[in-house]
């Protein structure tokens, strides 16, 4: 999964006696897999863990409970999203033993054994800081990542994720994202792997000789030249000499120092007397770090003290940088677009909400599209974002309209490549369900890191599909029909006899009466009163 945004990057803690990322084919290993409320060590928790030892092609053992995590603001203990991602339910959670109760018994079957993990470096660095925090002792073990052997034996994969190694050999993962159903498929892609390695090397020896070869072939600086076409004397490193250390989060060096190549800057592979940046990755990975920092900071620190002209920046600073040159030179054009392009369906879809407010019989005001400007340049639109307002019941004179629930945010764009294409930010996995939905000249993206995190999927559309309002009508309809009301004890407004003579609700705030107890009866055909009733 790939981060979608520069502000998505965490850097990591020192995780000091952290086991090796390895490449083998072991006898005896455990495939470790687990589920959490989100992607950040620092923030999020575990809601599952799931494990299994194996010792030469034979199962030697299970490990599998549901962890109950911290209660979120709202009583609960996963959101919609993650619990419609995983299948895990907060009730599930609420009988759950918690983390202090298992982990030591899941230090236990662990024991020494080799981890194998697909992309285990992030259930990894979770279950680390449990070890750390709980047992006070740091997990050691070795782990293979087989997202690495993935990559070195299938280049040529557009994406490498588990479900496209195993949809590449035909295979069903039925249960994508339980942890235990995540581990077999694992193991399963293991097995798939050892065999693809075996047919192509021979032995697999010479398969890891081959990686490891791989591994120390470096790109040097001076191989990576900029797009001319790109470079721009505005941007801020154009002339300025850069070099990065560390591992980066979001790149790998080479993408990154292509960056500032195209950007007019001038990459180099150590400090000299005419470095203006040296741009900081996590230093994590590398052995022969002291006392936290390279040799490559040190020396850019000396630098510093003695007058030089140079920084030395996190890589979320970097990429900071980066995004606010590329805003500002966005501005005039997208200011351009939305003021020549935007006009028309910006009305058509306000056209296309009040038309639904009417159609439902929704309280007024109900869906609106607010227009959102940037904060660098506040007079500069960025985006527009629909949303569904419950007033509140009884009714308050002059209520102020609240953002209750965001439907979809639509992103303006200017890629050349897709001229006045639209970005649409689905949230609570809505657009997911619409699929069968979308417009021809549409297309789904893959989940990111940000977008599991808030709940999100990316659908790109032209602002001139024809079908592009009759797509955010099916979301609005969509989470009309799957509204939760706030006022969640809501049971009957005492106007069941007139409901139950016109077969339907006539509640005056719709929204608020989809947690009607009655209302739900009645959409069934289950009439319990009047001339209608046919429930004795």
């Amino acid at each position: 999964m790939l981060i979608n945004t520069y502000n998505d990057i965490i850097p990591k803690s020192n995780r000091n006696k952290k086991g090796q990322s390895i490449i083998c084919f072991p006898d005896t290993f455990c495939v470790v897999d687990i589920e959490t409320t989100g992607l950040s060590p620092k923030w999020d928790e575990i809601i599952e863990i799931g494990a299994v030892r194996y010792s030469k092609g034979k199962e030697t053992g299970r490990f599998n409970f549901l962890i109950q995590p911290s209660r979120r603001s709202d009583g609960m203990y996963i959101d919609d999203f993650i619990s419609e991602l995983t299948g895990i339910t907060n009730d599930d959670l609420e009988k759950a033993p918690v983390l202090e109760s298992v982990i030591d018994s899941f230090q236990a079957f662990l024991g020494s054994e080799i981890i194998v993990g697909y992309n285990v470096g992030f259930d990894i660095n979770f279950l680390y800081d449990a070890f750390l925090r709980i047992l006070n002792r740091p997990l050691t073990n070795d782990y293979i990542d087989l997202l690495r052997i993935v990559r070195k034996l299938y280049p040529e994969m557009p994406h490498h994720r588990l479900e496209d190694v195993l949809n590449k050999y035909g295979i069903q993962n039925k249960r994508a994202h339980r942890a235990m159903s995540d581990v077999e498929a694992t193991k399963c892609c293991f097995d798939i792997l050892y065999d693809e390695v075996k047919r192509r090397f021979g032995a697999e020896n010479t398969f890891i000789e081959s990686f490891k070869h791989t591994n120390k072939k470096k790109i040097r600086a001076s191989e990576i030249f900029g797009d001319k076409e790109k470079q721009d004397e505005r941007s801020p490193f154009f002339g300025q000499y850069c070099v990065f250390t560390g591992k980066l989060e979001k790149y790998n060096r080479q993408e990154a120092m292509q960056l500032v190549a195209d950007m007019g800057g001038i990459n180099e592979d150590r400090i000299t007397h005419k470095t203006n940046y040296l741009i900081l990755g996590n230093n994590d990975y590398c052995s022969s770090i002291v006392e936290g920092k390279s040799s490559k900071q040190k020396q850019a620190e000396r630098y510093k003290l003695n007058g030089q002209d140079i920084e030395i920046l996190p890589e979320s600073v970097f990429y900071d940088m980066i995004e606010e040159y590329l805003s500002s030179n966005r501005i005039s054009t997208e200011e351009e677009w939305v003021q020549n392009e935007s006009k028309d369906w910006v009305e058509n879809v306000r056209e296309m909400l009040n038309k639904t407010i009417k159609n439902r019989e929704l309280p007024k005001k109900s869906l609106f599209l607010e227009e959102n400007k940037s904060q660098k340049v506040p007079e500069r639109t960025i985006s527009f974002t629909i949303y569904i307002w419950e007033p509140s019941y009884p009714p308050i004179i002059n209520e102020k309209i609240t953002k209750n629930k965001n439907v979809c945010t639509i992103n303006l764009s200017t890629v050349k490549a897709r001229p006045n294409e639209l970005t649409l930010y689905i949230r609570n996995n809505q657009a997911h369900a619409l699929q069968n939905k979308l417009p021809d000249d549409a297309n789904i993206q893959p989940y990111t890191k940000a977008d599991i995190e808030t709940g999100t999927t990316r659908v790109c559309i032209n602002c001139a599909s024809e079908n592009l309002i009759q797509y955010l009508q099916d979301n609005v309809e969509y989470c009309i029909d799957n509204y939760v009301s706030k006022e969640s004890s809501f049971g009957c407004c005492s106007k069941y006899e007139k409901c139950s003579d016109y077969g339907r609700c006539i509640h005056e705030n719709l929204l608020y009466s989809k947690a009607c107890a009655y209302r739900s009866n009645l959409e069934r055909g289950r009439v319990f009163y009047g001339k209608n009733r046919n429930i004795e």
